[in-house]
């Protein structure tokens, strides 16, 4: 099966937001379920935990998150986690298998920019649509690649090359890693999870992507790198080094090139 380009979407039609209680004095708020819509086991699907409410209440973004748990397990059958990714300032997971009858919960744990750590369960009823079919296997997320480290960072492959007219997505700009500052033309939200929480302003670490409402700038510090994205980044070459796809530092703006020019 060929994994969805990095220009993928995740589903609105299967997303979930939990709700952040506002505090009134002498009212206790109820903790509300949280329930994807059913799915048939022979389905593969990707199921969304939107944050961006949780996020915004404090002002803070999603740093990273952890794999999700699924419980029960133990059938040939049950539910399987075939990836998850952060898709903008949420978690998707794509889910597979699963007996028909059974609900299951996803156990759903981040971290976030300002060090806070969060924790979900999110229910995903089996419904009778398929037989039991034992879950797909395990994959990488779409558009991932691997530093040599072995950490996974997110690569530019199916970007479209013009703008979408919807604030936040990413696209390539004459090979420069652009975000759509446009304002949106529908009632439509995209997740673009790739670019879609890059800071405004220069962080001053080396190597760290900002986007100050266009292309995407790699910071020049003076503080040194501190993750291996930051590390990768700054060792970016400031030519085109003339591969396909390869990210290089035009300017500070990160740029993919297009390969060795056709000869003319």
């Amino acid at each position: 099966m060929t994994a969805p380009s990095i220009a993928w979407t995740p589903s609105r039609a299967r997303t979930v937001t939990p709700l952040v209680p506002r505090p009134l004095r002498g009212v206790r708020i109820a903790r509300v379920p949280l329930v994807w819509p059913g799915k048939a086991s022979a389905a593969l699907e990707e199921f969304t935990l939107d944050l961006s409410d949780w996020c915004r209440d404090a002002g803070d973004g999603l740093a990273s998150a952890d794999a999700p748990t699924v419980s029960p397990v133990g059938d040939e059958s049950d539910l399987g986690v075939v990836w998850s990714t952060m898709s903008g300032p949420g978690i998707t997971v794509a889910l597979s298998g699963g007996v028909p009858g059974k609900t299951y919960t996803l156990g759903l744990r981040v971290e976030t920019v300002l060090g806070r750590v969060g924790y979900w369960s999110v229910q995903l009823p089996i419904n009778d649509a398929s037989p039991a079919e034992a879950p797909q296997a395990a994959t990488e997320p779409p558009g991932v690649a691997f530093l040599p480290d072995g950490t996974r960072i997110f690569t530019p492959a199916g970007l479209p090359t013009a703008s979408m007219q919807i604030p936040g997505a990413a696209y390539l700009n004459g090979g420069v890693l652009t975000t759509d500052a446009a304002p949106d033309a529908g009632s439509t939200v995209r997740l673009d999870f790739t670019f879609a929480n890059l800071p405004a302003t220069d962080p001053g670490i080396l190597g760290r992507l900002y986007s100050p409402g266009g292309p995407v700038v790699i910071s020049a510090g003076p503080m040194p790198p501190q993750t291996p994205q930051d590390a990768y980044f700054a060792s970016r070459p400031s030519a085109d080094p003339q591969v396909d796809g390869e990210p290089w530092s035009n300017g500070g703006y990160l740029t993919f090139s297009a390969g060795v020019p056709a000869s003319s």
